[in-house]
């Protein structure tokens, strides 16, 4: 039988930085004699170039001198941009020795195409991740994942500044997200943010909230991870033989799991929990990436579990729901509307649409806040089945906050309304009588809740 022999790296890939790459992959090159003298000499004189035309870019032809700092920054951003294209290698010693023969201008451009696709692929899962949040006071939670991410996408200059992220992540995500910067940070961020939102959508929003309340009753205004407590408590009931649909945790039953893991080790604890996990991602019918993200936070969780037991502590992180809640209210506001003239274009634009299709892509496109959909849907040329198209890619909250303007509205205060607002309040009440039932209960329990801001 013929074995291959193992190929021997030259560089180790732990050893270079995340949010680093280009310069310590020089370095590690350097140090292991990959790249010689005139190879070095070679790429500072190139790297100089590159930032000299970056500099007038910047300075719009003005004047080639610039403060010290911005000439850093403008550095650090052709050093992330060159990173890009050297990470597509599939090891360090390829993407060394592709810094040998080719030039610097070349790996630029490559990785400035990566960073378009990547920009791309993060607003697509962004989008997608938006219409589905689940529906929670938490004003971290709503204020990053929506507007925060939002917002960096609006002030991303990639041909400058492509390694700065502008904002601050305020809301924590359970698994640990490496040290990136630019756009590689933000598409960690939101996928990670996709699959902790993917998960807690397989529970009620008030069950969710029932839960958070036994965590803290001002849970809403701090800046806390809301999937944590959420996977512990699905985890407990597994553990305890009750079904995790509702979070229900009673005493008996983290009585029932303290006694399962309290002798245990930390690595039997890992390996409880994660076959705990295998049975709720199977019950919960999760697709394999969420699976996969489930397990690397068990990972993390199994060591909270073991030093709460430890205490003689195990509600701290199997959270018992809390009890005798007023009902939570949730205030919502439509959101900030958009210039008139900004406003104007877009139905300028829906009206010269002739399919739904075309509609929903502008729609998509220029429409940010509830207020401007609600005058899009009253304003532009929109039939019923217009309308339904359009609360078919909306989320649940979303359908239940125009339910709670409109399709409560149904009496005599209906006689004053325009025409367009009866159009939009029928089909409103259509589309939600066509949803399953337990959409159209969750919808009910949401609108209860909702307070709208004046």
């Amino acid at each position: 039988m013929h074995f291959e022999p193992d190929v021997i790296r030259r560089i180790d890939r732990t050893a270079l930085r995340e949010n680093d790459y280009f310069s310590s992959l020089l370095e590690q090159a350097w140090g292991q004699q990959m790249l010689g003298m005139h190879d070095m000499e070679r790429i500072r004189y190139e790297c100089l170039a590159l930032l000299a035309e970056k500099t007038r870019h910047f300075t719009a032809g003005d004047s080639s001198s610039i403060p010290t700092d911005t000439a850093k920054e403008l550095l650090r951003s052709m050093y992330f941009t060159i990173g890009l294209c050297l990470k597509d290698y599939s090891n360090p010693d390829e993407a060394a020795a592709c810094l040998q023969n080719t030039p610097i201008r070349a790996l630029y451009q490559k990785g400035r195409q990566r960073i378009d696709r990547l920009t791309a692929a993060t607003k697509a899962a962004h989008t997608k991740l938006t219409t589905q949040l689940i529906h929670t006071p938490n004003v971290f939670y709503n204020a990053t994942l929506k507007d925060g991410i939002r917002g960096f996408f609006k002030l991303y200059n990639p041909d400058l500044f492509a390694h700065a992220i502008h904002i601050t992540a305020d809301y924590p995500l359970y698994n640990p997200v490496p040290r990136l910067d630019g756009i590689e940070f933000i598409h960690a961020y939101v996928g990670a943010a996709y699959y902790e939102n993917r998960f807690m959508q397989a529970f009620a929003d008030e069950d969710i909230h029932r839960l958070l309340c036994a965590y803290a009753q001002d849970y809403a205004q701090l800046p806390m991870n809301l999937y944590e407590p959420v996977l512990a408590a699905a985890l407990g009931c597994v553990l305890a033989g009750t079904d995790p649909g509702r979070l229900d945790m009673t005493a008996r039953g983290l009585d029932c799991v303290t006694k399962k893991l309290e002798h245990l080790s930390k690595t039997q604890i890992t390996q409880t929990l994660s076959d705990a996990a295998e049975t709720l991602c199977a019950k919960l019918q999760c697709a394999d990436g969420l699976c996969r993200y489930v397990q690397n936070s068990v990972r993390i969780l199994a060591g909270t579990v073991s030093r709460v037991l430890s205490e003689h502590l195990p509600n701290r992180v199997f959270l018992l729901p809390a009890d005798g809640q007023e009902k939570p209210e949730i205030r919502f506001s439509f959101g900030e509307k958009m210039e008139d003239a900004q406003y104007r274009r877009v139905l300028d634009a829906i009206h010269r649409c002739e399919t739904l299709a075309q509609k929903l892509s502008v729609i998509r496109k220029a429409v940010y806040s509830l207020a401007d959909l609600e005058d899009v849907l009253l304003d532009a040329p929109m039939t019923s089945s217009d309308m339904q198209g359009v609360f078919a890619v909306l989320s649940l909250p979303e359908i239940a906050a125009l339910s709670k303007k409109y399709g409560a509205q149904y009496d005599a205060h209906s006689l004053h309304m325009r025409a367009q607002e009866a159009v939009l309040e029928e089909s409103l009440r259509a589309f939600i009588a066509d949803l399953p039932a337990e959409k159209q209960r969750r919808i009910r329990q949401m609108q209860a809740l909702l307070r709208q801001e004046e």
